[in-house]
């Protein structure tokens, strides 16, 4: 039995995991705690004993048991974790690095301004107004979100952290996967699954096709020390859970034609000849065939559900911004509208 904890700048994200059980049932509970404001870190002294105390009772265990920490270097609480023969400080960087699943990561290692999230931000907005946000936010940790420009800082700030992670990854990376899970800190307050779809999307500069899966229990970041311990036991726990499958994803901007074949033979030509994002939703429990044509290359492909369906996005690529932040509204909310038209 371990004790898995994912120290953030914010939170606590913890789990229990068997690991002689069936994959499906490795992890015994998860909770999530708030840790102490970063404002009061001079205070921090001794604090260690009284979190994993809380740690423990959350997860109603009695006694000791061999713990894995894992947070990043950079992060303040790194250094303040008290080692001991039951308890194991690994860093974020090194177990990701040892990890042969394709994982995107979104943290909250960095620090973010209001001229990087300004483009994505839903009013016309001072930088100024925004940095203030975000720095009450480094101090004393995201809080739940309750009004409308909350929710569009939220927004803002999720989407410049999946397209700067997107694109700082390597050219031939998306190439080279057809399945990812995109997981992170940054998702704890996160439920809106249509317009994470459309942050991917809009992120992704890339030809191809993917199964997009959304860790939404946050269960990896727990499991990222356990990599460099049970590696062959975690990576087929990953493999094997029932992450939520959010969507398969084809971005085809030469694409103008689809056939869907259904399990019952119904067959259904849908054209994509204009430019734009297109969803055929999941229906039940039933596998659908996508029959398409890429230039030279035809795909013959049988998907299972997932929660949005089967997303065909025609836009070229790479995909261009407006400097016009009327223009940018205009187009999120032409997608957003199709997304959740499909979904309801």
């Amino acid at each position: 039995m371990y004790l898995l904890i994912y120290l953030t700048p914010y939170n606590s994200i913890n789990i229990l995991y068997q690991q002689e059980a069936e994959a499906q049932e490795r992890v015994v509970s998860s909770t999530t705690i708030t840790l102490p404001p970063l404002a009061y870190k001079q205070n921090y002294k001794g604090l260690w004993d009284q979190i994993y105390s809380e740690i423990l009772l959350s997860l109603d265990v009695k006694g000791p048991v061999k713990t894995l920490v894992c947070a990043e270097e950079s992060n303040f609480w790194f250094d303040k974790v008290i080692q001991s023969k039951n308890i194991k400080v690994i860093s974020a960087k090194e177990a990701l690095a040892v990890c042969n699943v394709p994982i995107i990561h979104i943290g909250e290692q960095n620090i973010y301004s209001g001229d990087n999230i300004n483009k994505w931000f839903s009013f016309k907005e001072s930088a100024e107004n925004i940095d203030n946000s975000l720095q009450n936010r480094y101090l004393f940790g995201p809080k739940s979100v309750e009004s409308i420009w909350e929710k569009s800082l939220e927004e803002a700030l999720v989407r410049e952290k999946i397209y700067s992670k997107f694109n700082s990854l390597d050219n031939n990376f998306l190439k080279s996967i057809e399945e990812f899970y995109i997981s992170g800190e940054a998702f704890c307050n996160y439920k809106n699954l249509s317009e994470l779809l459309l942050m991917v999307l809009d992120s992704i500069n890339e030809q191809g096709f993917w199964t997009f899966h959304f860790d939404d229990k946050l269960l990896l970041n727990p499991l990222l020390p356990l990599f460099l311990e049970e590696k062959e036991n975690v990576v087929e726990f990953v493999l094997q859970y029932p992450f939520l499958s959010a969507a398969h994803i084809f971005t085809a901007p030469s694409l103008s034609q689809v056939n869907i074949l259904f399990e019952d033979r119904k067959e259904q030509i849908l054209s994509v000849k204009k430019e734009g994002v297109y969803l055929i939703p999941s229906v039940g429990k039933e596998e659908i065939t996508v029959k398409m044509k890429l230039g030279k290359t035809s795909y013959d492909k049988k998907l299972s559900p997932s929660e949005l369906g089967i997303v065909f996005d025609t836009r070229k690529r790479p995909l261009q911004l407006s400097h016009s932040r009327a223009e940018r509204l205009k187009i999120r909310e032409t997608l957003r509208k199709q997304l959740s038209s499909w979904k309801g």
